[in-house]
C-alpha cells in the first residue's frame, strides 16, 4: 500500500452486525462480492466529482 502511508483507508462509521442466520450471511457476502464494483460510483470516493 505505497502511497497510503499516513493516510486513513478505512472507512470511519463502519457498520457491526451479528450473523444470525444463513439468509444473513448471504446477503452479506453477496454485499461483500458486490460492493467493489461500486466503488467508484460511492460518494465518498475521493475521485468522484458528484459531491
Amino acid at each position: 500500500m505505497t502511497g497510503n502511508i499516513g493516510r486513513t483507508i478505512w472507512q470511519l462509521n463502519y457498520y457491526e452486525h451479528i450473523i444470525r442466520n444463513t439468509e444473513s450471511l448471504q446477503n452479506i457476502r453477496q454485499y461483500i462480492g458486490n460492493n467493489p464494483a461500486s466503488w467508484q460510483q460511492d460518494q465518498l470516493h475521493p475521485g468522484n466529482s458528484s459531491k
